[in-house]
Parts: structure tokens; C-alpha cells; sequence
């Protein structure tokens, strides 16, 4: 299954695997009847996993995301949408019918969105989503996408559930579930929360289309980006954009291991930087890049592919962005007073700092890879500060860059330092700040110490954290080095690692095996767990408004 981990999969009867070579997308174009969407995407017909085996309107579910039984179902129909919605009981839509047409102003709302969602996105270049007709599980009724509303009572706003995937491929079909109404959520209108949750769980389709097995960071990351791109006035990446900044120092590639956190919504803010920086080129390329099998590779994986398109088509390397990055960053919180940096950026939360009091000194750091650390410097009249990486051992600092700005005001100047060791001029500064930049995008953590000061107090810290001398030749074998970390750094790293590649859901429960693009529930988690992390979630994303959506 090319390595991907779905919590639950199903087998399509002992016959799954059929030896059709006809493909759904065959079938002649049109709005209704069993017809395909003009959106959809062809699904072969040799479709094995089945990860959703009832829809929320199916009397026999007993998902999470399911309507109450006992009311009618309707179905309203847009060209590319088919809106499932009821009228009475707990998941009843708003009665409002403003036009007096016999369908809910609601309804229609979402209907619209969604379809100039997908519009949107086509016109980017994006496919759309793949066509779910002939679902052995259901269809909806034909091949448009399905978008039912049904109550999730606080707990979350909507997410996409992957149902059906090719066996050859990572692509697949499915459906979205969104709150009915978004009474109690904070949101400002009920069309405003619409078109936060259609352009997130549309950009999940999307991803579907090419590979659904990218992991939750970038699945997350780059929807929150896509609801940026689609309406920069929705607020989503401003707010989710804290969960990376207030944890800088852990590794872009570390996917969640349970419920899928606030760092992988929040890494859509390297998502936006590369599109400020390159357009919907580099987007593009990148989504057509992790597709099985593209560019010779069985099963491309989202790093190495953002590497090689920056390579191909923007004559620039990972490393080099990377560190610019980190300096867009710095500005954070202030703007771009000092230089270049997000257009949103003075609406953005500083970057998480350690306050440094002088003189400082750190034996040992942890550098994750494709991450970065950050210090707080007040000069306190001195006129210059030291800044000095040093390396205890041999390759300690092996893809470290040393990055430090001075702020006045707000405005943040920042400069890449040539080697290991700055002196800055603190003269006429508010603050001083330092920052250790890894560029290594794979490999063990690097632990170089970090001394800052005058002159003086930094070589008497580096004294301290330099290698004795060499071991003598009677050393005839080199013992293999296990990197073992203390006590402190295991719990910052279990801080670090709060969710995973899980899906069924915003709510983080695994139902019937169903899936959402890059997910909500965690296979393994114990129940408190993801309880524990989801009820942080939840905490945090009602402070910047709204709900969670995946």
C-alpha cells in the first residue's frame, strides 16, 4: 500500500481486486442520473480499499458524523455539489428561505461556496476531486460531491472522510461533513464559517486527487494555505499560523503521532512562504510531484519533492529558502519595516524566543532537523554582543546556520552570519535576536553549545564546551555513537509530539475506518489521550475563533 497506514482498511468483497480495466471516468458527462460531475476525476474501477463503509445518511452507520435517524434527508443539487441536508430534528438547517424557492437560504449557501470553491481551484490549475459514482458503499445518488450537514454539537466544523482509494495509486475519492448550522461557534456568519470550511475541506479533495498519503503536516498545512489563497480576508492563517510559531524548534518532518495538533495547521505558514516567494507554480508542481510513480519515484514524499522543484523551476535550493524563512519569521509580529517578510506579517504572533540573560551559555542545544531556536537579547548598554556556535564534537554544527537580527522599534534587520561566530552592534538596539537555523532536512538532532557575551565571557564559555584533546592511537575501534537524550529532552520532545497521520475526523475518533486527508484520529492513541490533546485543541482554536476543521 505504498506505505501508507490507514487506521482501518476494508477489502471490497474477496473479488476486490477485479480484473476491469474499464475507468469510471468513462462514463458520459452530465449533472445527474448516475452521470459523472464536470469536475470529478476518473477512479478505476480496480478499487480495493474501502475505508467508509457507510455515509452520515445511511440508516445502519453508527459513526460520529452521522445524522440523528428518523428525519428525512433531502438532497439539494448544484452542478459539481450535491447538498444533503435536513429540515427537522438536531440537525435541522436554519428555516430562513429568503426567496421563497422551497429551499433554505442555508442550503443554497453552501451549494454556492462550494462550487466557486471548486471553480477557484481549477482555475488555479488544481484538479478537482475525484468522482466517488459507483461507490459500493453509495455514491449520494450520482457523481457530484457530497457535502452533508449534520450537528457535531460543539466538537468540531466540518472534515473531509476519504472512503474510497486505488490500490495502485494514493488517490481517492470521498465526501465532506460540515456543522449544519455554526450556532455557538464564534464565527461572524453562517457564510463566513461556510467558506473557511469549503476551501479547507475542498483542498483536501484536491491533495486526494494526487496522493492522499503526504501526512498530516503537509495535508494541514497547505489547506490552511489554500483557504488564504482562496480569500485572504478569512481569517484561519492568521490565527492557526500559532501553532508552528510557538514551536519553531521542532522538525517540519515530525508528523503527529495521535490526534493531528495546532503545529501542522500552523505550518501553513511555510506553505504561504513559498507562495509569496514563487506563486501557484511552486504549489502546483509540488502536488503533481508526490503523485505515485511521478518522476521515476514509487512513492514521493512532500519534503524530498519541494527540494526538487525549487531546484528545477526556481534555480534556488531548500537550504537557501530555508534560511530566508527563518528571517521572514523574525519578523513576525512586527512587519516589514526591517526587510522582507509575509504581508501579513504585522498581524502575525511573534516567533517563540528565549529570553538570554548576559552572559549566557548552553552546553548542549538540540537542532532538529528543518527547524529553528530562538533568543531574546536585551544589550542593557552593551555596545556589542557575541554570538558563537560551538562545536563539542565533530559535525555538531554540520547544516546549522547562524541567523541574528537587531530591533528598533519594529522594525528587524537581520543578517546570515558566515561561519559560526557574530559580533553584533547593540548601539541605539531594542533587542538582539539570535537564531540557529538548521537546513538539514533528514538525520539526528545536532548539539552544538551556544555561548553569548562580551568577547571575554565567550571564550571562557567556549573553553568550557570545546573537546579535550583527541584520544590517543591506542583507541583502535571506533564504538558506534548512540545518541541517548536526557531526561529534560524527552519531555520537550513528548511535548513535541502530540498527533498523527489520523483521520476519521476533526474529533479525532477513528469511525469505521473512515479517513480524512490527513487527519483527525489517531491509530494507537489511548481514549484520554486523544481526549487530553483534543480538548487542547479545541481550547486554543476557540481562543482565535471558530472551530477545528481537518
Amino acid at each position: 500500500m505504498h506505505g501508507r497506514s490507514f487506521a482501518v482498511w476494508i477489502l471490497w468483497s474477496l473479488g476486490a481486486v477485479t480484473s476491469s480495466t474499464a475507468c469510471v471516468g468513462e462514463v458520459p458527462r452530465g449533472a445527474g442520473g448516475g452521470s459523472e460531475p464536470a469536475h470529478g476525476g476518473g477512479q478505476s474501477a480496480e478499487v480495493a480499499l474501502l475505508l467508509a463503509p457507510y455515509r452520515p445518511d445511511d440508516a445502519q452507520s453508527d459513526g460520529l458524523f452521522r445524522f440523528t435517524a428518523g428525519y428525512e434527508v433531502e438532497a439539494f443539487d448544484a452542478t459539481n455539489v450535491r447538498v444533503h441536508f435536513t429540515r427537522t430534528g438536531p440537525d435541522k438547517v436554519k428555516a430562513t428561505d429568503s426567496d421563497a424557492d422551497g429551499v433554505p437560504d442555508a442550503v443554497q449557501t453552501v451549494a454556492r461556496t462550494y462550487e466557486d470553491v471548486i471553480a477557484f481551484y481549477e482555475g488555479l490549475g488544481f484538479r478537482g476531486p475525484v468522482t466517488d459514482l459507483g461507490a459500493p458503499q453509495g455514491d449520494g445518488g450520482d457523481g457530484r460531491l457530497d457535502v452533508y450537514l449534520v450537528d457535531f454539537a460543539g466538537a468540531s466544523d466540518g472534515a473531509w472522510v476519504r472512503e474510497r482509494c486505488e490500490v495502485a495509486h494514493a488517490r481517492c475519492s470521498g465526501y465532506v461533513v460540515q456543522e449544519n448550522d455554526y450556532t455557538g461557534y464564534g464565527y461572524p456568519t453562517f457564510s463566513y464559517a461556510t467558506r473557511i470550511l469549503a476551501s479547507h475541506e475542498l483542498f483536501h479533495a484536491v491533495q486526494a486527487a494526487y496522493d492522499a498519503d503526504q501526512g498530516s503536516n503537509w495535508s494541514e498545512a497547505t489547506a490552511v494555505w489554500a483557504t488564504e489563497r482562496f480569500d485572504d480576508t478569512l481569517s484561519d492563517f492568521e490565527s492557526f499560523t500559532a501553532g508552528w510559531l510557538a514551536l519553531p524548534s521542532r522538525s517540519i518532518d515530525q508528523d503527529p503521532i495521535g490526534p493531528v495538533d495546532a503545529y501542522a495547521y500552523g505550518l501553513s505558514i511555510f506553505a504561504q512562504f513559498l507562495w509569496e516567494r514563487f506563486g501557484d507554480e511552486v504549489h502546483l508542481a509540488i502536488w503533481e510531484g508526490v503523485e505515485d510513480g511521478a518522476g521515476g519515484v514509487a512513492d514521493p514524499k512532500w519534503r524530498d519533492v519541494v527540494e526538487g522543484v525549487l531546484a528545477r523551476d526556481f534555480e534556488t535550493t531548500f537550504a537557501a529558502e530555508w534560511v530566508t524563512f527563518a528571517q521572514w519569521v523574525l519578523r513576525c509580529g512586527q512587519g516589514a519595516s526591517g526587510g522582507e517578510t509575509f504581508a501579513s506579517a504585522a498581524r502575525l504572533d511573534r516567533v517563540a524566543r528565549e529570553t538570554a540573560n548576559l552572559p549566557f551559555s548552553k552546553e548542549k542545544l538540540r537542532v532538529y532537523a528543518t527547524s529553528l531556536q530562538v533568543w531574546s537579547v536585551v544589550p542593557g548598554g552593551r555596545p556589542e554582543v557575541v554570538a558563537a556556535l560551538v562545536e563539542g564534537a565533530a559535525g555538531d554544527a554540520d547544516g546549522l546556520v547562524l541567523v541574528v537580527g537587531k530591533r528598533k522599534g519594529n522594525a528587524v534587520v537581520t543578517e546570515v552570519v558566515e561561519g559560526l561566530e557574530a559580533v553584533i552592534d547593540t548601539r541605539g538596539q531594542d533587542e538582539i535576536i539570535v537564531a540557529v537555523v538548521s537546513t538539514n532536512r533528514e538525520g539526528a538532532s545536532k548539539r552544538p553549545g551556544l555561548c553569548l557575551g562580551t568577547v571575554d565571557e565567550v571564550a571562557t564559555c567556549r573553553a568550557g564546551i570545546e573537546p579535550v584533546a583527541e584520544v590517543g592511537p591506542e583507541v583502535v575501534e571506533e564504538a558506534e555513537v548512540v545518541e541517548i537524550p536526557d531526561v529534560a529532552d524527552v519531555a520537550e520532545e513528548a511535548s513535541d509530539i502530540g498527533s498523527s497521520d489520523a483521520d476519521a475526523s476533526d474529533a479525532g475518533v477513528v469511525e469505521s475506518g473512515a479517513k480524512d486527508d490527513g487527519g483527525c484520529a489517531g491509530g494507537g492513541a489511548s481514549g484520554l489521550g486523544v481526549a487530553v490533546v483534543l480538548g487542547a485543541l479545541w481550547a486554543w482554536r476557540r481562543r482565535v475563533g471558530g472551530g477545528t476543521h481537518v
